[in-house]
């Protein structure tokens, strides 16, 4: 009779009896057992269970987890070293990564007023972009290839789309985000707002040339264009005389849009331009020239040549 053992040892080597197995280590043997039917030897059934299913991806017994993330590394390009580190590489690109970029570009020349609005709405929209800061008598053929008229502002997006006109890039920023309400103002509407910007652009413009840089025109009378620009002037000191801004008692579009013109206007005479009646006017220029927004706008860059470093503009 044999010596009396423990049931439960017992009970599991019964079990393992009765599936061809000796009594020794039944359990274990179970599990070996199970390995072998997959086509496994006997040894450590459940580790080489985890080398087949490496196997099955093509990958050798060696560290399966680890040539697992390799594989699938490799499938997006990458070589074997450190595929998660190169993963997380693939995902972030760097910023000068020129191939894909992740900002829009802006060519844009500091004193030009229509650069200088277009850098007002990218500022305060906090939409960051890539600056490349231009000479307009020594003009990038990068520029030229994508707006061949070869005035700034230019605004490459991200997807290719060009921009090459000021108002163009200060709404397809707003639109964007408009923290400040240019886009909303207390009085009047959009529209209203963009035909008063439409007669500065192209009357007061005009004028405003043959006054400043009366050299540049055949037979112009510099004075009599400034007495033509003073008339468009009084019509918004008029309407400065009621609000604090064009449209109301904040600032809105129509102020950022025209302020850069009034300050170019404005410095071709300073003493003239102080002595004339217009004190709501003048506060109002005084309040943008002083304002941090302004400041920010007109920081000095150097001249952009491909090649350069990256220089980034705006908040975000």
């Amino acid at each position: 009779m044999r010596a009396p053992r423990a049931l439960a040892s017992q009970l599991r080597t019964k079990k393992g009896m009765l599936l061809g197995l000796s009594p020794k280590s039944a359990e274990a043997q179970l599990r070996t057992k199970k390995g072998m039917l997959l086509g496994l030897g006997p040894k450590s059934a459940e580790a080489q269970l985890r080398t087949k299913k490496c196997m099955l991806l093509g990958l050798g017994p060696k560290s399966a987890e680890a040539q697992l993330r390799t594989k699938k590394g490799m499938l997006l390009g990458l070589g074997p070293k450190s595929a998660e580190a190169q993963l997380r590489t693939k995902k972030c690109p760097m910023p000068n990564d020129y191939m894909s970029p992740i900002y829009p570009i802006l060519y844009s020349f500091r004193r030009c007023p229509y650069a200088m609005r277009a850098r007002l709405a990218l500022m305060i929209s906090d939409r960051a972009c890539e600056l490349r800061e231009v000479v307009l008598r020594d003009k990038p053929q990068e520029m030229l290839d994508v707006s061949p008229k070869g005035t700034v502002p230019i605004l490459i997006d991200v997807d290719g789309r060009v921009l090459d006109q000021s108002i163009d890039i200060m709404l397809w920023a707003l639109e964007q985000h408009d923290p400040e309400k240019w886009l909303r103002p207390k009085e009047g509407s959009v529209a209203e707002m963009l035909e008063l910007i439409s007669q500065f652009d192209y009357g007061f413009k005009y004028h405003l040339d043959r006054y400043k840089y009366p050299e540049r025109y055949a037979g112009v009378d510099a004075q009599a264009h400034r007495d033509e620009c003073a008339l468009y002037l009084g019509k918004l000191n008029a309407k400065l005389i009621k609000n604090k801004y064009l449209f109301g008692n904040n600032v809105a579009l129509a102020d950022m849009a025209i302020a850069p013109f009034v300050r170019q206007f404005a410095h071709t005479d300073k003493i003239w331009f102080n002595e004339q009646p217009w004190i709501p006017l003048q506060a109002w220029l005084t309040a943008f020239t002083d304002s941090e927004i302004y400041a920010s706008v007109m920081q000095k860059y150097p001249k952009w040549e491909s090649g350069n470093p990256t220089v980034i503009f705006g908040r975000s």
